[in-house]
């Protein structure tokens, strides 16, 4: 299921809260509607804005921007790991 990093009350819905997650393969992403439509949402550039260790990149997935968080230092990490 991945982790819970961060709860957004919602604007428009009273008492009805969006979590940030970090799925278990390695994406964030937010449970609200707008991030299932377009794969990004405030919520989650909010949450990415204050986490100043964390790099955003943007990439393309069937013609539609997709949010990810730059794993370079994770990647390093393994290839260092299984040499």
């Amino acid at each position: 299921m991945g982790k819970t990093l961060r709860s957004y009350q919602s604007k428009s819905s009273p008492g009805k809260n969006y979590n940030i997650i970090r799925g278990d393969d390695g994406v964030t992403y937010c449970e609200c509607w707008q991030w299932k439509l377009k794969r990004t949402c405030s919520h989650l550039e909010d949450y990415l804005h204050n986490q100043t260790q964390y790099k955003v990149s943007y990439r393309k997935v069937d013609n539609k921007p997709t949010l990810f968080l730059d794993l370079a230092q994770a990647i390093e990490k393994a290839v260092a790991e299984l040499s």
